[in-house]
C-alpha cells in the first residue's frame, strides 16, 4: 500500500446515519465505482463540481485509504434522480 493512513478522520457527527458516506465495507464487488473524473465526465460537469457535491454531503461516496474518493453507480443514478426532482444542491 502506498501513502500512508490517516486514523483521525471520520465524517461528520451523523453523517453516517444519513446515508452520505459509505465505509470501503459496504462497498460490494459487484458494484461499479467511479473515480471524481469519471462521474464528472458522466455528468458532463466538471471535477470541481464533483468534489463540491461530496464536499457538501450531496453525492454520496467512499473514501480509500489513500483518501482517493470513488463513487457508486447507484448512487451516482439516484444523486441524478434527486436533483431532477428538485431534491438535490
Amino acid at each position: 500500500m502506498h501513502g500512508r493512513v490517516d486514523t483521525k478522520w471520520t465524517p461528520p457527527e451523523g453523517a453516517l446515519n444519513e446515508g452520505r458516506y459509505r465505509t470501503v465495507h459496504d462497498a460490494r464487488p459487484h458494484m461499479q465505482m467511479l473515480k471524481v473524473k469519471e462521474a464528472a465526465a458522466r455528468l458532463g460537469v466538471s471535477t470541481a463540481a464533483v468534489y463540491a457535491w461530496v464536499d457538501n454531503g450531496s453525492l454520496a461516496h467512499v473514501r480509500l485509504f489513500d483518501h482517493a474518493i470513488r463513487i457508486n453507480e447507484s448512487d451516482l443514478a439516484a444523486f441524478v434522480g434527486d436533483r431532477r426532482r428538485g431534491r438535490g444542491t
